[in-house]
């Protein structure tokens, strides 16, 4: 069913698009660990209408939220919530050193029989 979806052309190479993180190389963009999904709004504050894309917002504007989805074992769940942890940390940080302030990583941990882990 067409949903009059524009695909960028980040897509389908899964790099992330230059002006998420504008201070780093074409090199360095290919690089860093790329979440699931990237939910990039505007913070508290910019109620201004029209509101203007999120790239025309200053990062320090930007509430950034990484979602990663994980398969684990039902039993031993840990271990993947920590390595997820540590795969985005240093995008993570790369966001704060740009100077956006608030930055959340989502992680879901999927259970092999189905089951869905909140946080632990």
């Amino acid at each position: 069913m067409e949903q009059n979806l524009i695909r960028s052309e980040q897509t389908a190479t899964k790099t992330l698009p230059d002006w998420f993180l504008p201070y780093l190389s074409a090199i360095d963009l290919k690089n860093p660990s790329r979440p699931d999904a990237i939910l990039v709004l505007p913070g508290e504050g910019c109620e201004r209408r029209p509101m203007p894309h999120i790239q025309d917002l200053p990062i320090s504007d930007w509430d950034v939220h990484l979602i990663e989805v994980k398969y684990c074992d039902d039993t031993r769940c840990e271990s993947q919530l920590a390595r997820a942890a540590e795969q985005h940390r240093r995008l993570m940080g790369t966001l704060k050193a740009q100077g956006c302030t608030k930055v959340s990583l989502h992680i879901i941990l999927l259970g092999v029989v189905s089951a869905i882990y909140k946080h632990l």
